[in-house]
């Protein structure tokens, strides 16, 4: 299923991506209350 691997990938980097913005944001938020 070349299809459904390919949309996982996808999902997966986009997934990864938004993480690592979110992750961000809220570190960032914690650095500033310090």
């Amino acid at each position: 299923m070349p299809a459904l691997s390919e949309y996982s990938n996808v999902h997966n980097t986009v997934f990864n991506i938004i993480s690592e913005k979110g992750f961000r944001i809220w570190y960032d938020r914690e650095l500033g209350r310090v």
